[in-house]
């Protein structure tokens, strides 16, 4: 039964990608590494499944959307071995963001990979440096302008390690200011505490919300998304996709249907 407080219901469509958590423990690691394809189908082509959604989008009623989430996971950071967060300067995972972005251009190019309309991004230097590394040259490619959203819930489960605590608003201004901040987000990271931790009921409430504050606002018919281990693990809760563990600097892509449900 749908929880009384969410306003949408997220149900993961099988049948267009890879079974990942079958994938998953053939790799590295037992950790999910970025797909041929991006896990399509062998029998599926790109072009089909965004027409697809597109008349699923056209024909349903107002009360139903789909979207291809691109979900990536930041690349490896010196936070990963020593729970610190630290600059894109001395971040580790430059390479891995990068490869990854090289995969992905190369694939709209030959494979038809979708283009995200919009691009979400963790406030966490690592994230914004991922986003920045994987998208930057891609979008700017395709003649579109480079501008990311960056929302608080992408952000990793927090807990009291100051890795999981951002940067101020002024900082990630100054460092990516071609990004855009969504509304209400703070100077300070008011949601981080020293002496306590998320729990997973809230960080799984979070992503609803994320989740819900993007269907509602975002009409696009391909969103990507750059987060952390945890919160991949909260999205795949919250729409209902069996779990998995996914590298660092790795990509992973979803069919979403959105239902509107408690409606005021």
């Amino acid at each position: 039964m749908p929880d009384p407080k969410c306003s949408y219901k997220f149900t993961f469509e099988p049948g267009w990608f890879v079974d990942y958590p079958v994938v998953y423990h053939s790799c590295s690691g037992s950790k999910l590494t970025t797909q041929p394809n991006l896990g399509l189908l062998s029998d599926r082509e790109w072009a089909g499944l965004t027409e697809h959604v597109e008349q699923l989008n056209h024909q349903e009623g107002s009360d139903f959307s789909h979207k291809i989430l691109l979900v990536a996971r930041h690349g490896h950071g010196v936070h990963n071995d020593a729970m610190e967060e630290v600059g894109s300067e001395e971040w580790k995972g430059i390479q891995q963001a990068k490869d990854l972005g090289k995969l992905y251009t190369e694939g709209i190019r030959q494979a038809g990979f979708p283009v995200p309309d919009t691009i979400y991004t963790s406030p966490l230097a690592r994230g914004l440096e991922t986003t920045s590394l994987i998208f930057r040259d891609t979008i700017t490619e395709q003649g579109t302008e480079f501008r990311p959203i960056v929302k608080e819930y992408l952000r990793e489960r927090l807990t009291n390690h100051t890795c999981d605590k951002r940067r101020t608003r002024q900082w990630i201004q100054a460092a990516y200011p071609d990004y855009e901040l969504e509304s209400g987000f703070a100077e300070e990271d008011i949601l981080w505490h020293a002496d306590r931790s998320e729990s997973n009921e809230a960080h799984v409430a979070h992503t609803q919300q994320l989740l819900e504050d993007v269907w509602r606002h975002d009409s696009g018919s391909c969103i990507a998304l750059t987060t952390h281990s945890f919160t991949i693990s909260t999205i795949l809760e919250v729409i209902g996709a069996p779990e998995f563990r996914m590298g660092e600097g790795a990509m992973v892509a979803f069919l979403v249907q959105g239902e509107k449900i408690n409606a005021q």
